[in-house]
């Protein structure tokens, strides 16, 4: 189908996305199976943060291989040297996606490290086709 992006929710750093699908029977919300990374990884829902601040960096993007991977970058230590990025990937099935616990990736870089992952380096979804 095709997928439409709208922005539902705003916070004081970070934006919150929602994801339909236009199907032949209408509009579908495309869900959630499975949780998403993050300080807002329990409250989510259906949504999809991106954006941030110094406090919490998140992101989402599709990958090459037409799943999507959803991100947060958060500081590790004491200071906003370096970041602790964890990347979920989700597949997508039907009007779901679904967590691929096996590809979940954590790995700490420096702060200028972050924009080194594709879906921090643009809007939320731009690489989806």
């Amino acid at each position: 189908g095709v997928e439409i992006v709208v922005n539902v929710e705003m916070g004081a750093s970070t934006q919150f996305a929602a994801l339909f699908m236009l199907t032949n029977e209408g509009l579908v919300p495309m869900g959630l199976k499975g949780k998403g990374p993050g300080p807002f990884a329990s409250d989510l829902g259906d949504l999809f943060p991106f954006g941030g601040s110094v406090g919490h960096l998140d992101a989402v993007d599709c990958t090459d291989e037409g799943d999507v991977v959803m991100s947060a970058a958060i500081p590790s230590g004491d200071s906003a040297d370096a970041y602790e990025v964890e990347r979920r990937f989700f597949r997508v099935q039907g009007s779901k996606l679904v967590l691929d616990k096996d590809r979940t990736r954590v790995e700490v870089v420096d702060a200028a490290g972050v924009d080194e992952f594709p879906e921090f380096s643009g809007s939320p979804f731009l690489s989806c086709n």
